[in-house]
């Protein structure tokens, strides 16, 4: 078994830990980066006009962040198994499947703000 583990002990290798933190810590930051501006962004937003008239839409934000996340899980997974089955494997036909897969996830976040 040529994993993270090794063979003799079952004692996971060293480098493995630290390939982890590696690639997993950049991500973290970047999305905690955004939440502090998505944080900024609904403190300047709470002063509209529509927020005070309407005090109850301030209630709709989570639910569409949340609606976001959902659509963003689903791009991802599309990518992800495309890639895996070897469809992007070249250049064309992987912009192809971006570009369509980017529109419709589009598509279902206008159909969503509709209703």
């Amino acid at each position: 078994m040529t994993g993270t583990v090794s063979q003799e002990k079952g004692v996971p290798r060293r480098g493995a830990f630290w390939s982890i933190v590696l690639q997993v810590f950049p991500t973290f930051i970047l999305a905690g980066m955004g939440m502090v501006a998505a944080g900024i962004v609904l403190h300047k937003v709470q002063e509209w006009t529509v927020f005070k008239e309407v005090n109850e839409i301030i209630i709709m934000v989570p639910a569409l962040l949340g609606l976001k996340g959902n659509l963003e899980m689903t791009l991802a997974a599309r990518l992800s198994t495309a890639a895996n089955i070897g469809h992007m494997d070249r250049t064309k036909e992987a912009v192809s499947l971006i570009l369509g897969n980017l529109v419709l996830v589009q598509c279902q976040g206008i159909v969503v703000g509709f209703l």
